[in-house]
């Protein structure tokens, strides 16, 4: 099957038109056929039953196809597609060139499901002047109703986000189309919501259980060097020279000191959670790390899997989600001349989802970072995916989101080598398409080096940076680019009903939709 790379732009480079559609003034009794046409859109538009009447039409206008097209819509909207393929098949038989009839077979099949003959009816190059090379210009209205179909078997496709870059393309274009496009994106988009909820459903991961392996506590513990109580009162604003004091440490001392405070997460958050903490009260563990890692200080690997086992609302009160594209690092720098113990710690039960994700992340820079060690790292890879498959009934192990995540980084450090395990991962139901996407679409997907390589900043810039990181984009209201838009509605042919569902948005501390009960912050966001 053909499928048209994220990376390309759809080209109009052909003759569009806007000059009226369908005129049959060369006909005798062409004011009585205009004045049904217009009778019998605005009766399909109010849901009449126009069926009969358009028989008697047909037969009274055999040369006329958009009565067949009326006809075809009138089946549609009843839901009865394969009234309406049956339709659309003698139309294309008799008016090759009509190019609605084609859009509406197209439809016909997506309603159905069937996207191979959807791709069958659009043309295998999706692209209106190839399936139709003898016409030499084709109308506005021809032009928009066929790619907005071609974006409905794209998005159904999973291309990357290509249909609707495709409707961005369009409206841009054609902004007198804005309203059919957007209820276009639309339909989509509830399409890909009521994916991705039966997606997570379908979908398995592990959240893990925070369990008390140290003795519970209100208060932190005594540290050989006091400046190291400095980390249970700043966020990313401690000052730069207390950081650089407590990084110059012993590191002996510094070591046992940071251990004291990794226990402490664990000894301290019941208490935490019940009190009305500030933000700068929880950042103490994560200092820790960072620092820890910056000085490659690795006797305190027990405690750190102690950490990373504390289960997912643990880890999501100490590493809130805004720190999770920066916690690679502490893996980077902890592990950078032992990668194998990342791979083991991707092997331990009861680690929840993101913790593991994460994790990747950090193998992942190592790869790019570390020429010497890819195949080992492949090799790995390989070795890991292999032991999923073969634990795959195991519940504290199982975890088609994780893997789906580790899919894609197989995907994009090297297909040639990884290709055959990604399949197996795919064969085996271990991969959650809503988060990867569909094998052949994943292969297929492209991105670049410079798309994937990150740099490795010393602490300080990093403590730095964040202190300065831009406010979440997408966090931000989206406002529509087109709301001034003052054009009526185009209701040209074909009359096409896409049903429209607008989901509501979802807060931050909404309940998330995927049914988990928890609040969306700490559940599907975090993805």
């Amino acid at each position: 099957m053909s499928v048209v790379k994220a990376n390309n732009r759809f080209n109009f480079n052909f003759k569009i038109t806007e000059l009226p559609l369908g005129a049959y003034s060369e006909m005798d009794g062409h004011e009585k056929l205009q004045k049904i046409l217009e009778k019998t859109f605005i009766d399909l538009k109010k849901g009449k039953n126009v069926e009969k009447e358009l028989f008697q039409h047909i037969q009274e206008y055999p040369t006329v196809p958009i009565l067949l097209n009326r006809l075809s819509s009138y089946y549609q909207l009843k839901e009865n597609y394969s009234k309406s393929k049956e339709i659309n098949l003698k139309t294309i038989e008799q008016f090759p060139d009509y190019v609605f009839a084609r859009i509406s077979l197209a439809y016909d099949y997506f309603m159905e499901g069937d996207f191979d003959a959807m791709l069958t009816s659009l043309g295998n190059e999706l692209a209106i002047n190839a399936l139709f090379p003898n016409k030499k210009e084709f109308h506005v209205d021809e032009v928009v109703s066929y790619y907005k179909t071609v974006a409905l078997y794209l998005n159904e496709e999973e291309t990357n986000g290509i249909a609707f870059k495709l409707i961005e393309d369009m409206i841009e274009r054609f902004p007198n189309h804005y309203e059919t496009l957007y209820q276009t994106e639309q339909k989509m988009m509830s399409i890909n919501m009521d994916r991705f909820i039966e997606g997570k459903k379908q979908s398995t991961k592990v959240n893990g259980e925070f369990i008390q392996t140290i003795p519970a506590s209100t208060t932190k513990p005594t540290f050989e060097n006091d400046i190291i109580n400095e980390l249970y009162r700043f966020d990313f604003s401690l000052p730069q020279h207390t950081l650089r004091e407590i990084v110059n440490l012993p590191k002996d001392s510094l070591e046992r000191d940071l251990i004291k405070v990794l226990n402490s997460g664990i000894s301290l958050y019941n208490h935490l959670t019940e009190e009305d903490v500030s933000y700068e009260e929880t950042n103490f563990i994560i200092h820790a790390l960072f620092i820890a890692a910056e000085n490659k200080l690795k006797g305190i690997y027990p405690e750190l899997l102690a950490i990373l086992k504390g289960g997912d609302e643990f880890t999501s009160f100490y590493f809130i989600e805004e720190l999770i594209r920066i916690q690679w690092l502490v893996f980077y720098k902890l592990y950078e001349d032992n990668i194998d113990q990342l791979f083991t710690l991707l092997k331990e039960r009861n680690i929840d989802t993101i913790t593991k994700m994460i994790i990747d992340d950090a193998i992942e820079q190592l790869f790019y970072h570390h020429p010497e060690h890819q195949q080992s790292i492949i090799l790995a890879y390989k070795d890991l995916a292999q032991y999923f498959i073969n634990h795959q009934d195991e519940p504290t192990l199982k975890d088609t989101e994780f893997i789906a995540s580790l899919a894609c980084t197989m995907r994009d450090i090297s297909l040639n080598d990884l290709d055959a395990t990604i399949k197996e991962l795919y064969d085996n139901n271990l991969v959650a398409i809503f988060h990867a996407g569909k094998y052949k679409n994943l292969i297929q997907s492209e991105r670049t080096i410079e798309d994937r390589l990150r740099s490795i900043p010393d602490i300080y810039q990093m403590y730095q940076d964040e202190l300065i990181v831009p406010e979440n984009p997408f966090l931000k209201p989206n406002f529509n680019l087109f709301n001034e838009l003052k054009d009526d509605f185009n209701y040209s042919e074909p009359f096409e009903v896409l049903p429209v569902r607008t989901e509501p948005k979802i807060g931050r501390n909404d309940s998330c939709p995927c049914g988990s009960g928890k609040k969306y912050k700490k559940c599907c966001l975090k993805d």
